[in-house]
């Protein structure tokens, strides 16, 4: 989940063959012989049906049409087709405009869209976007609403929290909720909810946690919340290991217990059966991090924690997606700024890390991504070696076993 920080978002913005796994069998026939003595019929019984495992399908790329606009993107899968949001800097007055495109997985095409009706200027932070069904919702600098049917947009009301995007969101079903986050060197310890059917927002109870750019996810019942940072301070930034989560049923937190060491910056996934949170950085001192490679994973059922075998490469700003049976993640950056090789496949059944196969993207962080079923979608980023923002993209196909 992207924070504010210093960043100002300036962009956001596939369709692979499907792959069939076939179970092959052994095809028998009956047959019929006449006995002479009785001239009864007789049936030979058919041998039993062998079974053949579905061969493993090992990961692959494809390229894809680039982004129209180069830039820090927020996006979202929606409605069979990828959509893009955010600002660019213009040379003139108001220096800020906001854009916004879609991306046609059949024609793999990019489209421009009307950009939306955002604050006048230049701002500090992000927006989360989620999808509703039937609107993206835009939370941060925007605070909109994009209908995709009409291609129209709409102002929701001033949030009571999260200004400056929060660090986690999530659609419930009947609402947008999120926690955390803020702009321009704070952290908040607030978060509200944003119902369509009322158009309005209300505040979350007081979370049992300090003030933070955390991680999280949504689990289908609850928005967890682990890890992050707090606000600057003359010291630094304090790095977390507690977390907490909230069920909007109830309108309830409930403290967890601690992660085995402080993280942040990482990314959190929920797997339908635990939160998996890899990358990031973990404290070295009171104040300084360093790169954690190795993840961990939190279980609602028993409330604990367990640790997850290391990464090959530590790494942060990173792209990744639960596919359903595995955690493939690729790009970001590693310690004092180099590159990891190549992206990594977790499997929670055997903890263990696999390598992907050569991208054709070169390595960078920050990316633009979303998961759409059978392929993760990446676009753009931020390219260290040249220092430029990229605008191509790729999909990936993650194996299969």
């Amino acid at each position: 989940m992207t924070t504010g920080g210093d960043a100002i978002v300036r962009w956001l913005g596939p369709r692979a063959v499907a792959l069939a796994l076939v179970l092959a069998s052994v095809g028998t026939s009956c047959t019929s012989t006449e006995t002479e003595t009785t001239g009864a019929s007789t049936t030979t019984a058919p041998p039993p049906a062998t079974s053949v495992s579905p061969t493993p399908t090992p990961a692959s790329w494809r390229t894809l049409a680039s982004m129209p606009v180069e830039g820090y993107p927020v996006g979202v899968w929606a409605d069979g087709a990828f959509y893009s949001f955010g600002r660019v800097l213009i040379d003139q007055q108001p220096f800020c405009r906001d854009v916004a495109g879609v991306y046609d997985p059949a024609t793999d095409a990019w489209s421009d869209l009307p950009g939306a009706p955002g604050p006048v200027g230049c701002f500090e932070g992000s927006d989360v976007a989620v999808w509703t069904g039937r609107e993206i919702l835009l939370w941060g600098v925007t605070n909109t609403a994009f209908d995709p049917t009409t291609q129209t947009w709409r102002k929701l009301p001033d949030p009571p929290a999260g200004q400056g995007g929060p660090s986690v969101a999530a659609w419930t079903g009947t609402e947008m909720i999120g926690w955390g986050g803020g702009c321009c060197g704070d952290a908040y310890a607030d978060g509200a909810s944003y119902t369509p059917s009322t158009d309005r927002w209300r505040l979350l109870p007081p979370a049992p946690l300090a003030g933070r750019h955390a991680m999280g996810a949504w689990t289908g019942t609850e928005l967890v919340i682990v890890g992050g940072t707090g606000a600057d301070t003359e010291q630094g930034t304090k790095v977390f290991d507690d977390g907490a989560a909230y069920d909007p049923a109830t309108r309830t937190w409930r403290r967890l217990p601690p992660m085995p060491f402080a993280r942040e910056a990482g990314k959190a996934f929920w797997t339908g059966s635990e939160i998996v949170v890899v990358g990031g950085r973990s404290p070295t001192g009171r104040w300084t991090v360093a790169p954690a490679d190795e993840g961990v994973a939190y279980d609602p059922s028993s409330d604990s924690w367990r640790r997850l075998a290391p990464m090959a490469y530590p790494r942060i700003g990173f792209v990744g997606a639960w596919t359903g049976e595995s955690l493939v993640v690729w790009g970001g950056t590693m310690p004092k700024g180099t590159l990891p090789k190549s992206g990594e496949v977790y499997d929670p059944a055997t903890d263990t890390w696999t390598p992907l196969p050569r991208s054709p993207l070169r390595a960078r962080q920050n990316a633009l991504s979303g998961w759409m079923g059978d392929e993760l979608l990446i676009f753009g980023g931020w390219d260290a070696r040249t220092g430029k923002w990229r605008a191509d993209g790729a999909a990936l196909t993650p194996p299969s076993s």
